[in-house]
Formats: structure tokens, C-alpha cells, sequence
């Protein structure tokens, strides 16, 4: 999948972060709906589950977490890749991996490491060729 078809969903309540992620993402070349709040995200993406690509997730949020998020979105979608992203030492790639995701990103993401992690989870989600 390229980057230029790649819709993802990014979830973040700090808005400040959300504005610099979006930017960061539309510069790699994909088309990002941002969201501030997990209930308004939770509801956009249960009006069109098939048109994500992937989702990124920031965890602590007010409300429903990122886990919890995921939670309902993989009832929609068990297919869906999420992505975490945290600053919280006590967030990891494996718990990542417990709560459903296929990845972390640790804030703040340098802009490699978000290129990388995203291309790399849109890939392993590609259908294959026969």
C-alpha cells in the first residue's frame, strides 16, 4: 500500500500534539483524519470502519483510554492495525502488542521513527499476491 492511498486515523487528546502528528503524517503522504477525543474517534470510525488504513492511538486519555479504544475498534474491525503511542515509561511494545496493536511509538516521535513504524504496519497488513 502506498502512502498516498494510506488513510489513517490518529487519536490524541492534546491538541498540540494531534496539529504536529497530522502535519508529520500528510507530509509522508498520507491522509489523516485527526481526532482529539477516543469517543468522537470511536464514533467516526464505526460510520466507515473499511476506509482506515491504520489507527494511532495515544493511550492516556480522559475517558477511555487507548486500550479501551482499541478494544471497540477491533470489534469493528478485528483486521484494523493499531498503532500506540505514549509517553509513559510504562508503556512498551509488548504491552502494545497485549492490548491488540501491531506497534509503539514513543513521544515525542521523531519524524524517522513515525515513517518507519507506520510504512512498516501498513505493510504487514497488505494483502499479498498470490
Amino acid at each position: 500500500m502506498t502512502a498516498q492511498k494510506a488513510k489513517i486515523l490518529y487519536v490524541d487528546d492534546e491538541k498540540e500534539i494531534l496539529n504536529v502528528m497530522r502535519m508529520s503524517l500528510e507530509f509522508f503522504g498520507y491522509e489523516v483524519f485527526a481526532v482529539d477525543h477516543p469517543k468522537r474517534a470511536l464514533h467516526l470510525f464505526s460510520g466507515a470502519p473499511d476506509r482506515f488504513d491504520l489507527v494511532i492511538t495515544d493511550f492516556s486519555m480522559p475517558e477511555m483510554n487507548g486500550g479501551q479504544l482499541a478494544i471497540e475498534l477491533l470489534k469493528m474491525r478485528p483486521d484494523i492495525p493499531i498503532l500506540f503511542c505514549s509517553g509513559m515509561l510504562d508503556m512498551n511494545a509488548e504491552k502494545a502488542h497485549e492490548l491488540g496493536g501491531c506497534g509503539y511509538l514513543q513521544k515525542p516521535v521523531k519524524g524517522t521513527d513515525l515513517a518507519e513504524t507506520v510504512h512498516s504496519a501498513l505493510q504487514k497488513t497488505a494483502i499479498k499476491p498470490l
